[in-house]
């Protein structure tokens, strides 16, 4: 199908990006209702929990070279092994990106989808941020490659696509260690991720 006909079908796409599970994607169709669902393959997840732990073990370092700097001891293997750890997370980075959007890329031509939603981060800047979160890169990753496809990427606002419910709009309360998210108001229990993608695929 080309362009023209796919939209006449009114199915919507969207992806929510995570560091637990480093991607959710729901295909909906005219009423709103989930047809498809994918999330990141076993490679892309290793790779993922790979760079989180990379990350950890950089921070324990940091944390250790300020104590050296503190007590006036000569911290610069700490230093060289903290920039070495720091370049192996962001080639990683790059590789967990490739690999989403390559693999996003090709669930959504089976679907012919002319047109996909992500959120929009500009608000993910600073160490805090950046340095842990990867969804920009991915974003791009993702953008360059669909365009490929003739498959356009949209941003739309990111504000509580987590904690609205994807049903009735209504706040939605999370229990952190099943990673579900309940809604008091009409009783929907769904993947916290999950939930996140449908809102971010419903909005315009």
């Amino acid at each position: 199908l080309n362009n023209k006909n796919r939209s006449k079908y009114q199915i919507k796409a969207g992806i929510d990006l995570g560091i637990v599970e480093p991607f959710t994607m729901v295909v909906l169709n005219k009423h709103d209702k989930v047809s498809a669902l994918y999330t990141a393959n076993a490679q892309i997840k290793r790779l993922n929990l790979k760079r989180e732990r990379l990350i950890k073990e950089r921070h324990c370092i940091l944390g250790k070279c300020d104590a050296y700097v503190h007590l006036g001891l000569d911290a610069a293997k700490l230093s060289c092994e903290a920039k070495c750890k720091r370049n192996k997370i962001t080639i990683l980075g790059k590789e967990i990106a490739h690999l989403i959007a390559a693999d996003v890329s090709r669930k959504l031509i089976k679907h012919d989808m002319n047109i996909v939603n992500v959120e929009d981060l500009r608000w993910v800047k600073g160490r805090t941020y950046g340095g842990r979160w990867n969804h920009s890169a991915q974003q791009e990753c993702i953008a360059h490659s669909l365009a490929r496809e003739g498959i356009a990427v949209k941003k739309v606002n990111a504000c509580n696509t987590s904690q609205e419910c994807s049903r009735c709009g209504k706040i939605v309360k999370h229990n952190a260690q099943t990673r579900m998210a309940y809604c008091p108001s009409c009783k929907l229990k769904r993947d916290r991720d999950v939930n996140a993608a449908i809102n971010i695929a419903k909005r315009s």
